[in-house]
């Protein structure tokens, strides 16, 4: 496995930590969804939530939340109708939600933000 893809793993790992830690079941990692992937796939009550993970380990580039560009947006909506599509799940309520982290501050730090994206 590639530093990139190690990072990147380990960065979701920690997102799925820090969800289930506020109350969110974890249905899916790495979910493909046609050529596609949503980082995590979780529920919060009744809701699905689509989940992208960005981690840093320095702001070279940023802070994590920058990092979403508006093409990585327009694929985040198309894997999620794609999933709903597949699963036949269509009319079920859902979100698209951020997770952040900055590995470069000790402790990590999160920033959670709900409904991120807008159509």
């Amino acid at each position: 496995m590639s530093s990139a893809a190690k990072k990147g793993k380990a960065g979701e790992e920690a997102a799925e930590k820090f969800l289930i830690e506020k109350g969110f079941q974890i249905i899916g990692q790495r979910v493909r969804a046609g050529h596609k992937e949503i980082d995590l796939l979780a529920k919060e009550g009744e809701q699905l939530v689509f989940v992208e993970v960005k981690a840093i380990w320095e702001h070279s580039f940023g802070f994590p939340e920058e990092r979403v560009t508006a093409a990585k947006k327009k694929k985040l909506i198309a894997a999620a109708y794609d999933y709903l599509e597949r699963a036949k799940i269509a009319d079920a309520s859902f979100r698209w939600d951020f997770v952040g982290i900055d590995f470069s501050q000790k402790p990590p730090e999160f920033i959670h933000l709900t409904d991120f994206l807008e159509e």
